[in-house]
């Protein structure tokens, strides 16, 4: 038998990726209206990118929304005792004397960064976020674990 190199490596070697994935689902809390938004499932690769829309009510001066950490399967019921919490984190910078719809919109980037921003559907303009009252939101919320595939 002789030993042809060429058709050794096609066959044999394959590139090897590695990709980041999220090790828990990533849960927003309205907790006015107390409606739940799975901002990132479990699993998924990273990075990932995902917007929502929030809503106010007239007087309303801030958005409370809580960010949970967990393992969530969509066929039981929510239940905060199951969740890590993240933080809390009010919207502020809005209109106070009419309801404002304004678009959240988060990243995480693969070392499983958080970066949100918080935007007013009616003027354009930036809303702050969380108790530093930041235009853009900057927490690791995880460890990524990595996936394998030949």
């Amino acid at each position: 038998m002789v030993w042809d190199e060429g058709s050794f490596r096609d066959a044999k070697l394959r590139a090897v990726q590695h990709t980041s994935r999220s090790p828990a689902a990533l849960m927003l809390e309205n907790t006015w209206n107390r409606k739940w938004h799975t901002l990132i499932a479990k699993g998924k690769p990273l990075p990932y990118s995902d917007t929502r829309k929030v809503a106010s009510e007239q007087g309303q001066s801030v958005t409370a929304v809580r960010l949970f950490v967990g393992n969530i399967d969509k066929k039981i019921q929510l239940d905060r005792a199951t969740l890590d919490r993240a933080g809390y984190l009010g919207i502020t910078g809005y209109d106070v004397g009419r309801s404002t719809t304004f678009t959240l919109s988060t990243s995480i980037d693969a070392s499983g960064v958080m970066t949100m921003t918080a935007t007013d559907d009616a003027t354009g303009s930036r809303l702050y976020i969380g108790p530093h009252q930041k235009q853009t939101l900057v927490r690791k919320v995880f460890e990524p674990t990595y996936s394998t595939q030949l």
